[in-house]
């Protein structure tokens, strides 16, 4: 499995435009070929277990909500199929477009993943998407 993974520090109160076109994003990706993805909002970004959390590790501002998107893809090459066709559809750079308008795109993270050690009950998160 190959992921791209993004984390985002958006402003408070962008959060449901963010949310939005992100969400439109992740389908129009869909479309071209991707496996899926997701969109993930911190909901407990504290220090614990010895950890510093996420937040305060990036720095996040009391006014800004941290995100994390993951596209998944079956590897490497199938990501770069899908990711030179989603960048000739007019649709994702109209998309790019509001997701600048909405965060401060020199503060987002962007990373490529390759599964190194894998332990999922498909059948148990499906039961359980609330999306």
């Amino acid at each position: 499995m190959y992921q791209e993974l993004f984390v985002y520090r958006v402003p408070e109160n962008r959060a449901d435009d963010f949310e939005r076109v992100v969400g439109q994003a992740i389908e129009v990706f869909r479309r071209h070929g991707a496996l899926g993805g997701e969109l993930v909002r911190v909901t407990d970004d504290t220090d614990k277990f010895g950890c510093r959390s996420m937040g305060n590790a990036l720095g996040i501002g009391g006014d800004e909500v941290l995100y994390v998107e993951v596209s998944y893809f079956h590897d490497k090459a199938h990501h770069e199929r899908v990711s030179a066709s989603t960048d000739a559809d007019p649709e994702v750079v109209d998309l790019f477009e509001v997701l600048v308008k909405t965060v401060d795109i020199q503060h987002v993270a962007r990373s490529e993943f390759s599964s190194a050690v894998r332990s999922v009950d498909h059948a148990a998160m499906a039961a359980h998407a609330s999306i």
